[in-house]
């Protein structure tokens, strides 16, 4: 006769363990699906801390975030813990004592108190460790997404303040992908609309400059190079502007260009200023030549660089003669 034994409660404990993981991964999946999605961090925090309490109803979990300065803690999500226990904990200083959370901020190291760790209940602590492992690339994935955004921020103000936008355009396509929140209000374009085809962007331009800029951006495309060009622009309702656009290719892994960036400039107050200085200096030299009074203009080593055309009638000579003599 042949007998076998079989421990049953061993063969529980592994059942038991394998659903345990199982469980653990389909959780895992959920929330890295999350992660993908872009959810909240609060969120996918909350989440991860389900994946735990739904093992056992006697585990809480928490988490705590370190705030921006490293010395403190913030609430992140706690789903079962009272709410007089998460406004207690929540902005609490780091420190070597008051609490494990408190303490393994402190040494950025984990730690276990001594009669966790002990209870059965905790063996499996490897758990908690693939948890924060999620919990770290959730957190992460949001940080560069906040520090993404702040850079965004002070870009797009960066280019109001200086009225510079930036745009891409892309070659294979024929289509602008890419216009900064700056380069959607110069040329009066909805954002909420989306990207402006071509033809629209085209349009835009005065009819003026029109065939001049286009043909000296098709040149730039053919030849590879660099575009550059300034011209006037027309909004919807008529407004004129005078705009400096620069723009250079990008070229992919076999030398092809496959795109176009580039800036554009408001350039209209600059261009208005000089037109009235060129005004006022042309009202200015009627004003000089039509005087009866001779008229003459030195610098300080007494070097003549103007005489009007009394000049000749006051001192018998031309203002070429007095010129050619002050150089002589």
């Amino acid at each position: 006769m042949h007998a076998t034994s079989i421990d049953i409660e061993d063969a529980k404990r592994t059942e038991a363990a394998l659903r345990w993981s199982e469980a653990l991964l389909a959780g895992q999946k959920r929330v890295l699906e999350m992660v993908a999605k872009g959810d909240a961090l609060a969120r996918i925090l909350d989440a991860l801390c389900r994946v735990i309490e739904e093992h056992s109803s006697d585990i809480l979990t928490s988490f705590l975030l370190l705030d921006a300065s490293g010395t403190h803690l913030r609430h992140g999500a706690a789903p079962r813990l009272p709410q007089s226990y998460i406004d207690a904990i929540d902005g609490v200083a780091i420190g070597p004592t008051g609490g494990s959370c408190i303490t393994a901020a402190y040494r950025a190291a984990p730690v276990v108190v001594s009669d966790i760790a002990a209870d059965p209940l905790w063996a499996d602590l490897y758990v908690l460790e693939q948890v924060a492992s999620v919990a770290a690339v959730s957190i992460k994935q949001k940080q560069a997404e906040e520090s993404l955004r702040r850079s965004e921020a002070y870009l797009a103000e960066a280019q109001r303040l200086t009225h510079v936008g930036s745009s891409a355009f892309d070659l294979a396509t024929g289509t602008i992908v890419y216009l900064s929140p700056e380069h959607f209000r110069m040329f009066g374009f909805d954002p909420e609309a989306g990207m402006p085809s071509l033809e629209a962007a085209r349009q835009r331009i005065h009819p003026e400059d029109r065939e001049r800029v286009l043909e000296t951006f098709d040149r730039a495309v053919n030849e590879r190079t660099d575009f550059e060009a300034d011209h006037r622009i027309v909004l919807p309702d008529g407004t004129i502007k005078y705009v400096h656009v620069i723009a250079h290719p990008a070229f992919n892994a076999s030398g092809n260009p496959v795109e176009y960036v580039g800036t554009v400039m408001d350039v209209t107050e600059r261009k208005q200023a000089q037109e009235v200085l060129r005004k006022n200096e042309n009202r200015f030299r009627a004003m000089v030549e039509k005087s009866a009074e001779g008229i003459l203009l030195l610098l300080p080593n007494m070097e003549i660089i103007y005489a009007s055309a009394s000049v000749e009638r006051v001192l018998g000579y031309t203002p070429e003669e007095l010129t050619v003599q002050a150089t002589d």
